[in-house]
This record gives structure tokens, sequence and C-alpha cells, in this order.
């Protein structure tokens, strides 16, 4: 009896991990969090100036991209904003950018100068110039999924938060 369960237990086994892949050609997240390199510019978006991408980019507010990423995922995008981080990447020329894409100048009344709504770009010299925080640019990207983080809250130390943001394959920054 001991045997027979030990058998069908094996079975099991080698039969759930023998149908682990779909054998598709689409990015999983975890995919997405291992390589965090540019991806190739779409066929159809490449040569293209900022206009014309901008022109055939679906119309989407951050909210809207940041809560149904994956109902975005794969469409051209356009915003402009404010670069708060750059990293180098593993490759030469590559970066990781974080750029906040609204300005808040009122709250309650009071005057302030603040940026939010991050999107976490990803970024090579090929498809604009070398980016520095503060930096203000408008770019269009395809849209992979998202990035999470760990960031102040509040500018308290040490409390953090969790902060999930847009994830996109730059196709042009100016």
């Amino acid at each position: 009896m001991k045997l027979m369960i030990l058998s069908v237990s094996l079975f099991t086994l080698l039969l759930f991990s023998a149908c682990g892949g779909s054998g598709g050609e689409e990015e999983t997240d975890a995919d997405l969090s291992v390589s965090l390199q540019p991806r190739p510019i779409p066929q159809e978006y490449q040569g293209l100036t900022m206009e014309q991408l901008k022109a055939k980019s679906t119309e989407v507010l951050y909210y809207d991209l940041n809560v149904s990423t994956d109902y975005y995922k794969g469409n051209l995008v356009w915003f402009e904003g404010k670069v708060k981080e750059v990293f180098e990447g593993e490759q030469s020329g590559t970066y990781q950018v974080t750029i906040d894409t609204k300005h808040i100048t009122e709250v309650a009344g009071n005057k302030v100068d603040k940026w939010r709504d991050p999107i976490f770009l990803l970024y090579s010299l090929e498809r604009g110039p070398e980016l520095h925080g503060n930096d203000m640019v408008q770019f269009t990207g395809t849209v992979l999924g998202t990035y999470t983080t760990q960031e102040p809250h509040l500018n308290v130390y040490p409390y953090t938060r969790e902060v999930t943001k847009p994830m996109l394959n730059a196709v042009k920054v100016e």
C-alpha cells in the first residue's frame, strides 16, 4: 500500500513539473524582475518623431495605467514629467529611470512644489539624451508591467512603504 501511495505521489509530482511552461513569447512578471534591460523597439515605432509617436499612443490617465497595467500591456503610451532617479544598467548605455508625471502646486490652499505619479522606464542612450535628476522630459514607451520598490514613508526614517509603478520600455525620450 505504501509503495502504491509513493508511486502515485511521484507520478503526480512528475506530471505537474512537466506541465510548467506555456511556450508563449509573452514576458511574465518573473521575467521582468530578472531583466531590467531595455527591450527592442517594436518595428512599427522605429524612426518616428515624438509627435508621430504621441499621435499613435493610447491616451491613458496615470491612475488607470497604474491600477490596470495588465490591460495596457504592449500599448504605446506618452507622458511628460520630471526625472526623479537615474540608475545605470548592467550594460553600458542602459538605465532604469524613475520619472514623476504629476506636478502638484497647491494642497488644501497651501502652495507646494511636489511631483508624484512615478513611472519606471527602461532606457538606453539610443532612444534619447543622457538623463539626470530634475530634467524635464516627454517620453513614449510600451507598457511592460509593474515594478515595486520600498520607499521612505512620509520621509520618516526608518518607515518604508511599498510603491508599485508602471514599467515602460522607452521608445523615445526628449
